[in-house]
């Protein structure tokens, strides 16, 4: 039992970690705009028309939140830094609700979404299985999950996790996956029809579309 609790201490410590950091990040992310823009336009592209209600986990200040409501779609927009969601709730778009929670335990009914939306943002999650069995547990029948990663064997990926004592701190340090290794967690989860699409990108990146 101890061993048990000690493992929670240190997952929640890796989380409060990650959350102070993006705390911080908070002030300057809307220059994601023009970094990660392609990422959220090759994103929206994955869903279809029917689509409407959408999840978006790790929505930071909710820059592809903002492109999943201007294109006709209520979305609930999630982020585990307060701050960033504080900024979010700025843009005051009557069709986005943005709350603060976690990946791993999110705070929606069973079947609540046509589609969840996961954008460079699981690499941060100490449990991805229990994070991708709520990805499912959240969708309906037939929903969609668009999961973008960077490649945890890209050689940006592989120089910060040696070298970058911090970076550990807030991606830990096997947290990074391959398409396949998240394949394999999105088949325990009971997804069945999984498709990986390349993403242009100065990392290495992938996009996973998986119903």
């Amino acid at each position: 039992m101890r061993n048990q609790n000690n493992t929670c201490d240190r997952l929640n410590g890796h989380k409060q970690l990650t959350s102070r950091a993006y705390d911080r990040w908070s002030r300057v992310w809307d220059f994601a705009r023009y970094t990660n823009g392609g990422i959220y336009d090759a994103s929206l592209k994955l869903l279809g028309q029917g689509h409407k209600n959408v999840l978006d986990v790790g929505c930071g200040t909710g820059l592809m939140s903002a492109k999943l409501a201007a294109s006709g779609r209520q979305v609930l927009g999630l982020d585990i830094s307060i701050e960033m969601v504080e900024r979010a709730e700025r843009r005051n778009d009557p069709k986005i609700t943005f709350i603060h929670g976690d990946a791993e335990k999110l705070p929606s009914d069973n079947h609540s979404f046509d589609a969840v939306v996961n954008l460079i943002s699981f690499h941060h999650y100490p449990n991805p299985s229990r994070a991708v069995a709520e990805f499912r547990r959240v969708l309906r029948p037939g929903g969609r999950l668009v999961l973008v990663a960077f490649d945890r064997n890209s050689l940006y990926t592989t120089l910060a996790q040696k070298m970058n004592r911090w970076t550990k701190g807030i991606a830990g340090s096997s947290w990074q996956k391959t398409s396949g290794e998240i394949i394999l967690l999105l088949r325990a989860a009971g997804f069945t029809n999984i498709e990986v699409k390349p993403l242009r990108y100065w990392i290495k990146t992938f996009a996973i579309v998986a119903e």
